[in-house]
């Protein structure tokens, strides 16, 4: 603001003595202003996406899992992922996710008051193993077309905990377009992702798309640059995959 819009303004009618020739230029200059502000935050969000997703996608669901806070180890070709928020040996589960559960009457499986394993297991390729206090979770990745994917998950639970009231009901197939109010609105994690996923998928069909470079280092993209990388050897006739 100060080095344009104060001097811009201040000068202006001695640049353009005319008043249709000020107007212009004042519609360039908010013109030019509404640009660079849309591209800011274009930026930043594109930086938040490819970033530390988890700390703000899931703020309400899973807490502030920046990446400072969380930690996904690679194993072979598969990778495991631990919440490192409290002091000691990193867990199962975030502060955040531990507190709704309780509150929402899941059960403690017994001697599971801590949790001193992966929250996570990404069993190459299309398995997801979700371990904690209050149950047992298994997620099958059945890919569609170049676009869909289904997940199918299946869930182990304590007597008593409120979510068994489920049980034993036939699996109902959940689909953003079929959902009342926004996903993140929801209170459910995996609907989180799933609307971030579809958004994501959006952009890939947008005739400006360009494959880039993900981004490395601590927080950034580098489970996807490790699964990619795992697909890839997979591919080339590796059998066992970098770690193994």
């Amino acid at each position: 603001m100060t080095m344009h819009t104060v001097p811009f303004n201040a000068l202006l009618p001695e640049i353009a003595p005319d008043y249709d020739d000020r107007t212009g230029l004042m519609n360039y200059s908010y013109a030019a202003g509404w640009l660079f502000g849309t591209a800011m935050a274009v930026a930043m969000d594109l930086r938040w996406l490819a970033d530390s997703h988890l700390g703000y996608l899931h703020n309400k669901t899973l807490g502030a899992a920046y990446p400072d806070r969380n930690i996904w180890h690679p194993v072979g070709r598969h990778t495991v992922w631990y919440s490192i928020e409290r002091e000691g040996d990193p867990q199962s589960t975030t502060v955040l996710s531990a507190e709704m559960a309780d509150a929402a009457g899941a059960t403690r499986l017994p001697g599971h008051e801590e949790s001193f394993y992966p929250g996570v297991v990404m069993l190459f390729p299309l398995t997801i193993l979700s371990p904690s206090p209050w149950g047992f979770h298994v997620s099958l990745l059945e890919p569609k077309t170049p676009d869909l994917t289904t997940m199918w998950t299946q869930s182990w639970t304590t007597y008593g905990s409120a979510s068994r009231a489920e049980a034993g009901k036939a699996p109902t197939p959940i689909s953003l377009a079929n959902l009342e109010g926004h996903p993140m609105e929801s209170g459910n994690f995996q609907l989180e992702d799933m609307w971030i996923c579809e958004m994501i998928q959006r952009n890939l069909r947008s005739p400006k798309f360009k494959v880039g470079p993900m981004a490395a280092g601590f927080g950034a993209e580098s489970p996807i640059m490790h699964f990619q990388q795992s697909v890839l050897d997979y591919l080339n006739g590796d059998p066992g995959g970098s770690g193994v």
